[in-house]
């Protein structure tokens, strides 16, 4: 199992990379969890790459959701059964995520055929065998990667688009926007995305301007004071 005091060769990437990037500040994440006694939480970013695998018993609600945000923001969560549990279903409108939903449960063949293609994929990016330390752990990543290629469609249309742009740093936050059906195409999105940076841009300078006139009164105040 991997838990808190044994990051896995992806999560320490992230740490590394994703994590201290001077353009993300956070990063939408895909949560495939399996609840119960023994819970099993997997975090995959929307690139499909493993940020977090554990399993730990008996955890609330909270506990569950302190876990996965201090990854980024759950943009997606999901299970490996249909129709998912109402826990999960809570614990996903807690965090404002999507639940993607199953047509059907996945087989515990599927299961293992999707957490193997995966090990084959760590195993060559990263060098090292990704060990799964018990069902749980499996089943919460069968059902993220499962949900991150139910997507991929437009995953891979996405970001097609703003590589065509020079405009990749912004792919979660479309992907965001489009997941939550708060634009009709990805044109739009890009757009709203980019006047929304413009906004913060221009807020922000605002604030650091209203900041610098505050401390230039201080410092004549000073002055004042001194004569």
């Amino acid at each position: 199992m991997l838990g808190k005091n044994s990051p896995s060769a992806s999560e320490k990437f992230w740490r590394r990379g994703i994590r201290s990037g001077e353009n993300i500040t956070i990063i939408a994440t895909i949560v495939g969890i399996d609840p119960g006694t023994n819970t099993g939480i997997a975090v995959l970013d929307l690139h499909g790459r493993l940020i977090h695998l554990s399993s730990k018993r008996n955890i609330g609600k909270s506990e569950i959701i302190r876990r996965v945000t201090k990854f980024g923001k759950p943009l997606i969560v999901t299970v490996d059964v249909a129709p998912a549990p109402r826990n999960v279903e809570r614990i996903a409108s807690s965090m404002g995520s999507i639940l993607f939903l199953l047509e059907k449960s996945i087989s515990t063949k599927e299961k293992n055929d999707i957490v193997k293609r995966f090990k084959r994929k760590y195993k060559k990016e990263f060098g090292i065998e990704l060990k799964i330390g018990n069902r749980h752990e499996r089943d919460a990543l069968a059902a993220s990667v499962k949900a991150w290629k139910g997507n991929n469609y437009l995953l891979r249309k996405v970001n097609n688009a703003l590589h065509r742009r020079g405009l990749e740093r912004i792919f979660d936050n479309v992907v965001e926007i489009l997941v939550k059906g708060e634009s009709e195409n990805i044109t739009n999105a890009i757009s709203e995305v980019l006047k929304g940076r413009k906004l913060r841009k221009r807020i922000k300078r605002r604030a650091h301007a209203k900041k610098r006139k505050k401390k230039r009164i201080r410092v004549k105040r000073k002055r004042r004071g001194k004569g």
